[in-house]
């Protein structure tokens, strides 16, 4: 039987929510709380997962108290309970949030077929990352919208960590498209020898032993356009 607790601040909600977990034999809800602070406080108990509303009220998000959450577990000597968050909203920077917060192990879009959270549950439980349709739409949206500007800081990372000049980046630029030393010499107006010489730098300073190695070292340096295209359907 898998033992789980709620947290919503929103009473007539709360007390729905449980009467509908509490009708499958295999879930049993050992908390109820419409407080964060009486659960962490009062109720804990050893519980499996815990279902966590997003908004607490007086504008409080629930994220914010995902590690203190864990931290009271492990104060009791409880097994931390996997957390799946709950939320009306549909704005993805949420979304995205709840994705990335440590701890959390799901997001499950209120309004959302009731069987789909017995599904969620199960996936959580089992070691999965649950994220209902919609705010899996949604999160690809701001994938897509943030790509060139996480490539901008992975380049500019890149350069700044081994020291590379202006014309070294731009031969590896040039070197990440597949162009030959010629066409790059080309490109830059400058000889072969000068492009072999930028090529026997970079080896040198991104301490790699093939064009192999140079590739995958340079793929920060490739256009944001071109890396963005990886989240596309």
């Amino acid at each position: 039987m898998l033992k789980l607790g709620i947290i919503d601040d929103d009473f007539n909600l709360l007390q729905d929510l449980k009467a509908f977990l509490e009708y499958f034999d295999e879930l049993k809800c050992l908390v109820a709380e419409s407080c964060i602070f009486n659960f962490l406080n009062k109720s804990l108990v050893p519980i499996d997962l815990l279902l966590l509303d997003i908004e607490l009220g007086n504008n409080e998000n629930a994220l914010d108290y995902v590690d203190a959450i864990h931290e009271r577990y492990e104060e009791k000597g409880y097994a931390s309970p996997k957390i799946l968050i709950l939320s009306g909203h549909k704005d993805q920077h949420i979304y995205s949030r709840s994705i990335t917060q440590k701890g959390v192990q799901g997001f499950f879009q209120k309004g959302s077929n009731p069987d789909l959270l017995i599904r969620a549950i199960h996936i959580v439980m089992a070691g999965g990352f649950f994220l209902s349709n919609e705010p899996a739409s949604q999160i690809k949206t701001l994938l897509q919208q943030s790509a060139p500007d996480k490539q901008h800081a992975r380049a500019d990372q890149l350069i700044a960590q081994h020291g590379l000049n202006e014309r070294e980046v731009e031969a590896a630029r040039w070197l990440i498209q597949g162009l030959t030393y010629e066409e790059v010499g080309e490109k830059m107006f400058l000889s072969v020898n000068t492009i072999r010489h930028y090529v026997r730098v970079l080896y040198k300073k991104l301490n790699v032993n093939n064009k192999t190695q140079l590739r995958n070292k340079l793929e920060p340096l490739r256009a944001p356009k071109q890396s963005a295209e990886a989240y596309n359907p």
